[in-house]
């Protein structure tokens, strides 16, 4: 199997399941409900459907070598564990690379502080100079009081770089590790306009992009996924690490929204009540009275509308915790469905850019998911 059969799978599942991952399950139900009745009813279709799902995104023709797997890490003791496995991944990625030049430039795009640039000059001789560009000048400012004397680092805004803006003799590197939604794409058609140069891109905030910078590459557009904000958040989201306290802090908060929602459903159906945004994490751990009463104050309502007595019943009451229950189950289907998204995003960008330039380019998962979930990137 080539990228080209895992694109194709890919998209095949994801139209067949269109009505399931295009829809947050609070716009969805119960309109929707017969979208997923294979996934409740039969458990061994719903099995193999996310082996199937697993064995796509997790495939072996990502998969690093062995050895790159066990590198030892870098000693980045004042950064967080996973920006250390970040900094400590790329640049053995890098050391294995025959084909870089004895001098390089590295140009780190939304570089914030500078520990990639920094970390990976100091450790890698190929890179004579670096320079970080962010728009953020507070971070800049930061950048310059810890490395200043390895790194150059300037303010701009990433969205309106050009390839004049880099140096025109020699030869670049552009690192764009985990840049915001378009600012991604922003650099990979930069990597295209700039002959003299290699690049490494991993993407992250798909839920920022607009529908018009996806499907990008004439195979997506052949194949094409059609995307919204809903399915793009869930790209983002689709295999996040959990930890057992942040799971069960997520399910009281599901509990608390849905059942709001079947109480809106019977007492004021005319309200967008799916569309209301997050509360502060801890309302949550308050009375469910308390979250109603919050909950009516933004949708203008008065917070008396129920009495304590009705809305704690309402939430107890076995009916409805029995559909909440459903409802989270179902949430857990279409989550599954976000490693797909994901995947149909990257691999949309790796045909984009090799398209157009026709450069031997890579796709590999180069960071443990489990660590760094936005783990593919394209070099």
């Amino acid at each position: 199997m080539n990228k080209e059969d895992i694109f194709h799978q890919t998209t095949e599942l994801l139209a067949q399941h269109h009505a399931i991952w295009s829809k947050e399950i609070l716009f969805s139900y119960p309109n929707h409900l017969a979208s997923y009745e294979l996934l409740r009813q039969k458990r061994l279709y719903r099995r193999e459907l996310f082996e199937k799902i697993n064995s796509l995104f997790y495939h072996s023709l990502f998969n690093c070598s062995t050895s790159f797997l066990g590198s030892q890490r870098i000693d980045l003791r004042r950064l967080k564990e996973k920006k250390q496995h970040e900094i400590t991944r790329i640049a053995h990625l890098l050391q294995q690379q025959q084909h870089f030049p004895s001098s390089l430039h590295l140009i780190d795009l939304c570089g914030g502080m500078g520990h990639l640039a920094n970390h990976l000059k100091s450790h890698l001789p190929f890179f004579q100079q670096a320079t970080s560009f962010d728009n953020d000048e507070k971070l800049q400012q930061k950048g310059r009081e810890l490395y200043g004397h390895h790194v150059s680092f300037k303010s701009k805004d990433i969205s309106v770089l050009n390839a004049l803006d880099f140096p025109q003799r020699e030869p670049l590197f552009l690192c764009g590790l985990h840049s915001c939604g378009a600012l991604s794409l922003k650099q990979l058609q930069l990597s295209k306009e700039i002959p003299a140069s290699f690049f490494l891109n991993v993407g992250c905030c798909y839920h920022k992009l607009k529908e018009s910078e996806c499907n990008l590459s004439q195979m997506a557009k052949d194949n094409f996924t059609f995307h919204n904000n809903e399915s793009l958040t869930l790209a983002t989201r689709g295999h996040e690490k959990e930890s057992p306290q942040n799971r069960l802090h997520k399910i009281r908060v599901k509990r608390f929204r849905y059942t709001f929602y079947l109480l809106g459903l019977r007492y004021f159906p005319h309200l967008p009540i799916q569309q209301l945004r997050s509360s502060p994490a801890t309302l949550y751990k308050q009375s469910f009275t308390t979250y109603v009463q919050e909950q009516l104050k933004r949708l203008s309502l008065p917070p008396e509308e129920f009495s304590e007595t009705f809305l704690e019943h309402f939430f107890k009451e076995e009916k409805n915790k029995k559909e909440v229950k459903m409802m989270i189950h179902l949430g857990e289907y279409r989550k599954e469905f976000g490693k797909l998204l994901e995947l149909q995003i990257v691999l949309d960008r790796y045909f984009w850019v090799q398209e157009s330039t026709r450069q031997n380019i890579q796709l590999k998962r180069i960071f443990d998911p489990q660590i760094s979930p936005r783990s593919l990137a394209i070099f």
